[in-house]
């Protein structure tokens, strides 16, 4: 869903992005792209619920243990909202707060957004590889290293 999304299929087949609240409201889209994508939104809302809810004392139990794949999805998911807030930050200030930051500023900020916007698909891969490489061994995936070193020193 994120790479569709990065590959702007959220925008690439209808009038106006589908994750934008005016999508639904304006009258430059028709009707069947709005009931189409209100079915992909609610599709896309119903499957987090619906992980979130099956796995979320996993998920937590495995942050506390370091597990890598529990340190991966945390990652990519404080990645992606840190990414959301930096895009396009400059207007938004300006916008909404009359702040204005500098040129150099925002052009450092750009930067540091799409590098955390590259860094999002290499970390899902890196966490893919450690659930599938540990899915028959542990249900939650293998430790980050940090917590398994101290363990073998205690041992």
């Amino acid at each position: 869903m994120f790479g569709l999304r990065e590959l702007d299929f959220d925008k690439r087949f209808t009038a106006m992005g589908i994750f934008k609240s005016r999508f639904f409201f304006s009258p430059r889209v028709p009707l069947p792209e709005k009931v189409v994508g209100g079915v992909i939104v609610l599709s896309l809302l119903f499957i987090a619920w619906a992980i979130i809810g099956r796995h979320h004392k996993r998920f937590l139990a495995g942050l506390r243990r370091l597990s890598a794949v529990s340190c991966g999805a945390f990652l990519v998911c404080a990645l992606l909202a840190t990414s959301k807030v930096l895009d396009g930050i400059g207007r938004r200030l300006d916008r909404h707060l009359h702040v204005r930051i500098g040129a150099n500023a925002a052009t450092h900020l750009e930067a540091v957004e799409e590098i955390m916007e590259l860094g999002i698909p290499a970390i899902l891969l890196l966490t893919f590889h450690a659930y599938f490489k540990t899915a028959g061994r542990q249900p939650d995936g293998v430790g980050c290293g940090v917590r398994q070193s101290l363990d073998s020193e205690q041992n």
